[in-house]
C-alpha cells in the first residue's frame, strides 16, 4: 500500500471493519478520493496476499506429492492389497471360527459369546462378498456360503445355546472342509 494512502484515516478505518464487509461508513475527515484509493489498495494487497499464499500452497503440495513413498505398481493411489488375496483370508478366518465353533463341547460356558462371534463374522462376511460376482462363482464361496448359511439358519431357529442335529452338523463340517480344500487351490 501506498504510504499516503495508509496514513489517511480512510486506510486505517478499512484495517478495522471486517473482510466480508462491501461498503464502508466514512468517517467525517475522509474524502471521497481517499477513500476509493484506500479501498482499491487494500483490494490489490489482499489480491497479492492470496495469490502469494495459493502458489505456496501448490508448491508444498507438489513438493509433498514427489517425498511420497513409492508403492507397488498394483496398489495405485486408491488400490489396497490384492481382492483375491484379502478373499482368501477373510474365507479362511470364519472357517476356522465355525471349526473352532462346532468343536466346542456342548456344556462349554463360553459357547454362547463364540457363536454371537461366529454369527457376526458370518454376516460381515456374507454382507461383503455376496454382491461380488468375482467370487460367487467359485466353488469355496459356494460351500461356505451353503455352510454358514445351514449354521445361521439354525441358530435363528433354535438359538446359540441349541446344540446342532449329528445329520446338519455332518453336513456342515463337510461342507467347511470342502471350502478350505477349493480356497486352499485357489478354487
Amino acid at each position: 500500500m501506498n504510504a499516503t494512502i495508509s496514513s489517511s484515516s480512510c486506510a486505517a478505518h478499512l484495517h478495522a471493519r471486517p473482510a466480508f464487509s462491501t461498503r464502508c461508513d466514512r468517517r467525517p475527515g475522509c474524502s471521497r478520493t481517499q477513500h476509493k484509493q484506500a479501498f482499491r489498495a487494500e483490494a490489490s494487497y489482499k489480491d497479492q496476499v492470496a495469490s502469494v499464499s495459493r502458489r505456496e500452497a501448490a508448491l508444498a503440495g507438489l513438493g509433498a506429492l514427489f517425498l511420497l513413498p513409492v508403492g507397488s505398481a498394483q496398489a495405485g493411489l486408491l488400490g489396497g492389497p490384492d481382492k483375491n488375496e484379502v478373499y482368501t483370508a477373510d474365507t479362511s478366518l470364519l472357517l476356522e471360527k465355525v471349526k473352532s465353533g462346532l468343536d466346542l463341547p456342548k456344556d462349554a460356558s463360553n459357547r454362547e459369546e463364540v457363536f454371537q462371534e461366529i454369527k457376526e463374522k458370518t454376516t460381515a462376511w456374507v454382507a461383503k462378498y455376496r454382491r461380488g460376482a468375482a467370487f460367487q462363482g467359485r466353488p469355496s464361496y459356494n460351500t461356505t456360503y451353503s455352510a454358514v448359511n445351514a449354521l445361521a439358519g439354525h441358530f435363528n431357529s433354535f438359538g446359540l445355546t441349541a446344540p446342532v442335529p449329528k445329520k446338519r452338523l455332518d453336513r456342515i463340517q463337510k461342507e467347511i472342509t470342502d471350502a478350505d480344500r477349493a480356497l486352499k487351490r485357489g478354487r
